[in-house]
């Protein structure tokens, strides 16, 4: 079985401009909310560039760190996401996890092949997304499925 899917990882730091907008209202944001408008935000960049859209899956996943806001932006929020790396680490696995029971991937007689671009990156999402797959996949190999 060959199957062909874009799955794209971004932290929840990311801000679309509808929610700057309510929180420079002082509105509040749910995080689901927030998780919900990170994605279609990402998903219409994607789709302006030309991948389809029910190609792509995004894995909206927790970030960390201080951003203040662009320089020439008056009145401009800085938004603090705390946490710590390795919540990334776990949260990647428990969506790799959903995502391939979901698309039914753990069937024995599947190959599986990924290939991972790791050329864009926050700090430590590389080197963690790295790891996860190594850790999900090893235990792949070594499972029933």
């Amino acid at each position: 079985m060959f199957f062909s899917l874009y799955p794209i990882i971004v932290p929840d730091s990311l801000l679309d401009d509808r929610e700057k907008e309510l929180l420079l209202k002082g509105e509040p944001v749910t995080y689901e909310t927030h998780v919900n408008y990170v994605k279609e935000s990402v998903k219409g960049f994607l789709s302006a560039q030309g991948l389809e859209e029910g190609r792509i899956e995004i894995f909206v996943l927790p970030g960390k760190g201080t951003f203040p806001p662009p320089r020439g932006v008056e009145n401009g929020v800085t938004i603090r996401v705390e946490g710590e790396a390795t919540d990334y680490f776990y949260a990647f696995l428990f969506e790799l996890y959903k995502f391939f029971k979901n698309n039914r991937l753990f069937s024995d007689n599947d190959e599986i092949e990924v290939m991972l671009d790791l050329a864009h990156g926050l700090n430590f999402v590389p080197v963690l997304t790295y790891r996860a797959l190594k850790e999900f996949f090893r235990f792949l190999l070594t499972s029933e499925r």
